[in-house]
């Protein structure tokens, strides 16, 4: 059991280290304060104590010292893909504002977005390979419906698209490397419906190859 005295002093110690951020700094001078007025800590704080100092040691100083180098070889990629999954979401907004401008994001705060389950997802539906090609004849499948048609270059579809499209089908002339739903099948491809001009994006789970023309019988 850590003392009071080597709390006060590891607090001390790592207080300055550029891995603690403003809330883990607010913390431990509270933490500080207690000990110093005589009061006992909590098992709560003890273990978000623990928590801070197992985030805050000369390791990962080191790690945090060549961060901007590892983001740009390792992981820039996967953050313009995440980035872009979450950019309309309420989640990691900071995160993304920086890889969207630019800026190498903050290490931990990176790695929290990129290590839960729904980035994994994401991640995995990118690798994945697609199951159609471009130049394939495609329609909508019975789990399609209008909502997951969406324009390209913000171009408004008409009600009759969707119905043309599931009667007649279209060409894919694109794939995206961008996912844009944590869900299998989530790839993305761009498709020329037949008679229009009017382009749109499909996620793969909505779509199933066109029926073959039937050949005339004799």
């Amino acid at each position: 059991m850590i003392t009071e005295h080597a709390i006060i002093e590891k607090i001390s110690q790592i207080a300055d280290y550029p891995t603690m951020n403003d809330w883990s700094r607010g913390f431990c001078e509270s933490i500080t304060e207690q000990i110093e007025r005589g009061r006992k800590l909590s098992e709560k704080q003890m273990d978000v104590l623990t928590r801070i100092f197992n985030e805050n040691t000369e390791e990962e100083v080191k790690k945090l010292e060549y961060w901007a180098e590892d983001y740009e070889l390792k992981y820039y990629e996967v953050a313009k893909l995440l980035a872009n999954y979450y950019q309309h979401k309420p989640y990691f907004r900071d995160v993304v504002n920086d890889i969207v401008s630019g800026k190498t994001p903050d290490r931990r705060s990176f790695f929290n977005m990129i290590n839960n389950k729904y980035a994994h997802k994401v991640i995995e539906e990118s690798q994945r390979p697609a199951k159609f090609s471009v130049g394939d004849y495609v329609v909508a499948n019975a789990s399609c419906d209008p909502r997951r048609l969406e324009a390209v270059d913000s171009a408004r579809l008409g009600r009759h698209v969707f119905s043309d499209f599931r009667l007649r089908g279209g060409f894919i002339i694109g794939i995206s490397s961008m996912i844009k739903s944590a869900a299998k099948g989530s790839k993305r491809y761009k498709i020329l419906p037949l008679g229009s001009t009017v382009t749109f994006w499909v996620e793969e789970r909505f779509l199933k190859n066109a029926p073959k023309p039937k050949k005339p019988t004799s």
